[in-house]
Order: structure tokens, then sequence, then C-alpha cells
């Protein structure tokens, strides 16, 4: 094992300890070993970050830097063949990544469920066009150094294909999961959405119970021509685990990509997704929730770039903070110049429950074209004294009637989860978080 602190030294000596990992790689194509190189090329450009740079401005980046994680060898472990733990009562994955590498379950399910689920390495072993495109060093500008030190040291990951034509039955469940105590895991999710198929997808992540683990998660989507994806990202265990979710979705003509992010715990979290509509009349619909407590930190970053004409996004992102959290939202709407007849909206809010407890908002437009409806707007406020002291005066207790009003305020994001038992799991857990 080879040990590494989040700190200045970090890109050196992850820099250092490259060539060696390079080789103990198991056999990949080309163009995975030299999207390796030209990433370690981008890293060494691209400082570790700090509160100096813009999009880390208030970012809590103090946890990042106090623990020294482990990094697998030279002997890196061949596929599991042996099913993931069910962790989470109810739901059998079709497939999890343990520490960064793939664990093989449920691959006959996928089948009747109409979708392909394989490792990634097996699948870039096969070398399709398409996840050649996927390993580039582009990563975007809220989160560059870590996806660049994705793409150069990437484990394993899973690779989901819908087919054309083709309609998951039931949700695809995927389960993240760290074990052991401070390990440095760096997966990767590629999905592909074929032209006129219809999925959804949960993606669970369950950090591990000793604690202190750091998750650099990259996810690659691309959906083609009419393809349908809903995609619920869903972190709800109380652990001390880093988790860094980074998603790149890119949409062509007529796609709608819906997406849900709810993180209801977890010691530290930063969310990123840049959705980029190349496609015309395409469409994207961004959902957020976010309900940290205690010294929690949840910071989600979202980009859509409207390139086509004729195109839609509408993004919804809340937050319900107490204790002493800090709370993160910052939202890019971009209008290109050929994006014409461009309909965008963006809202964030915010309820405090707490006087110690801090939200900085941050929602931006930047258009280019002049035909678009485009708006955008931020609230932060307490609960409603009225509706408490209506509720209050007929009988109820003052917790009941503020899990009552906090699950009122979340109930419109949660609404567009697809799975009601995962609807109902959420709500519950939120009325149980703050029913004190």
């Amino acid at each position: 094992m080879i040990d590494i602190t989040m700190n200045n030294e970090l890109k050196n000596k992850f820099l250092t300890i490259f060539p060696n990992l390079l080789n103990s790689f198991p056999a990949e194509p080309n163009y995975v070993k030299e999207s390796r190189l030209k990433a370690i090329d981008a890293l060494a450009a691209v400082p570790f970050p700090s509160s100096k740079d813009e999009s880390w401005k208030y970012s809590l980046i103090q946890p990042l830097l106090v623990n020294t994680y482990s990094l697998p060898g030279n002997n890196f472990p061949s596929v599991k063949t042996s099913p993931p733990p069910v962790i989470h009562p109810g739901h059998f994955p079709d497939g999890a990544l343990i520490n960064g590498y793939y664990c093989i379950d449920g691959i006959g399910a996928g089948t009747e469920n109409n979708f392909m689920l394989k490792s990634l390495s097996v699948a870039a072993g096969k070398n399709d066009g398409m996840l050649t495109s996927s390993f580039s060093v582009n990563g975007n500008a809220d989160h560059s150094f870590f996806s660049h030190l994705n793409t150069a040291f990437w484990q394993d990951g899973i690779y989901i294909e819908i087919p054309c034509g083709k309609k998951t039955t039931k949700p695809v469940e995927i389960n993240i999961i760290s074990q052991g105590e401070r390990i440095l895991s760096q997966p990767r999710i590629f999905i592909n959405s074929a032209k006129n198929s219809h999925a959804e997808i949960h993606i669970y992540f369950y950090g591990s119970d000793e604690g202190n683990s750091f998750t650099n998660l990259v996810q690659n989507i691309h959906l083609d021509e009419n393809a349908f994806l809903n995609l619920v990202l869903f972190r709800s265990k109380d652990d001390n685990d880093i988790l860094l979710n980074s998603t790149e979705v890119q949409q062509e003509t007529g796609s709608h990509f819906i997406s849900h992010i709810i993180t209801l715990n977890g010691k530290w979290t930063r969310n990123v997704i840049n959705v980029s509509l190349l496609g015309k009349e395409s469409r994207a619909e961004l959902f957020g929730l976010y309900t940290p407590s205690g010294d929690q930190f949840t910071d989600n970053r979202t980009r859509i770039e409207h390139r086509a004409p004729n195109a839609s996004s509408n993004e919804f992102y809340k937050g319900v903070m107490d204790g002493k959290s800090t709370a993160i939202f910052n939202g890019k709407i971009f209008v290109g110049r050929d994006a014409q007849k461009t309909n965008a909206f963006q809202s964030n809010k915010n309820l405090l429950l707490s006087d110690r407890a801090v939200v900085f908002s941050k929602p931006e437009l930047q258009i280019y074209a002049d035909d678009v409806k485009c708006t955008h707007g931020s609230a932060t406020g307490s609960l409603d004294e009225d509706a408490l002291f209506y509720l209050r005066s007929r009988g109820m207790k003052y917790e009941t009637a503020k899990k009552i009003l906090v699950q009122a305020f979340a109930g419109d994001i949660v609404a567009g989860v697809g799975s009601e038992s995962l609807k109902n799991e959420i709500l519950s857990l939120i009325a149980g978080k703050f029913n004190s």
C-alpha cells in the first residue's frame, strides 16, 4: 500500500508513483494508457484546490488535508466474483463497486431488465469509440484537479448500456461502498443511453463503518437521440467519509435527462454536475436536496450549457440546514450564440433551522443569444412562524409541527423520484433526522 496525504505535496507524490502504478494496471488498450498519461500531464499543470480558487472559495477544504489515505500498490485485485453485501434492506443491487473495484452481481437480471452492465475495465478493453471520448482529460473547471486524478488513477468502474429502443422494467440499482479506514478509491461510471431508450438508474453511496475514507467518483453519461434517463444519486448514511462526485452529461437531439441528487447525511460531500445540451429540443431537469446537520458539509455545483436551439432546462435545488452545518449551492446556466429559443429556469431555496448553520447560494446566468427565456433566483429563510403557530394551535407538539413543515418543504424535490419506495424512504429519513 502507498500512503498519500492530501496537502500541497499530494500532486508531486502522485506524479512520482504514477510510472510504477501504470505498469501495475491489468492489460489495457493503448487509448486508456494514453488518457492516463495525458491526465498526469494535466494534473501537473493544475494546483491543488484552495480557498483562493473561486470554485473552492467557501468550501471547507480542511477535511481533505488531515488524513493519510491508502492507495493500492503493485497487486491490483482481480474482478471480484462474489455478490456485494446487501446493506440497503429490500434493495438488491444490479452491480456494486467496493473500494473502487467492480463486484459482479445480477448480470443475468440485466438482460431481463433491458440493459447491459459490466466492469468498466472489461468494457474499455473492447475499445468502444464512445468510451474513448469519455476518458478525455477535459474535467470541468470546478472539479478539474480531482477529475484529472481520477482519469489517471481510476481502478475500475461500471459500464451501463441501455440498448436502442429498450426500456428498463424497474430501476437499475448500483451500490458504491467503502470498506476499511482511510481508503482512497477512484471509481468511474459510464452510462450510454442509446437512441429511443428509456431508463431509471439509482446509485447509492455507503460510507465505511470505520470512517474517514475518500471516494473520488467520475461519471460520464451520454444520451443519444430521443433517449430518456432518470438518474438518482442518494447518500443517506451518517458517516465520516469524504465524497467527491463529478458527473458529465452530453445530450443529443430530443433527449431528456433528469437527475435527483439527494444528500441527507455524510461528513463531507461535493456534487458537481455539468450538462451539455448539444442537440435541438433536448431537455434537462436537475433536482437536488441536501440536509446537513451537526458539522456536516455539502457542496452542490451545477452547470448547464445550452449549445443548440429550442432546448430547455429546469433546475431546482433545496437545502435544510441544522446545527453548525455548512452548505453551498452554485449553479450556472450558459446559453451559447446558437442556442436561440432557449427556455431555462433555475431556483435555489434554503431553510435554516439553526442560527449557527451557514449557506452560500450563487445562481448565475451567462447568455450570448438574444431570443431566450431565462430566469434564476435564490431565497433563504427560517421556518414559517405563522405555519408553526397554526399547527401547534391544533394540539401538535413543536417537534411534530417542525417535522411536517420540513417534509413539506422537501416534498416537491422528492416527488420526482420515480420509485415510490425510495420516495417514502427519503421522506421518512428526513422526518427522523429533524424530529427533535
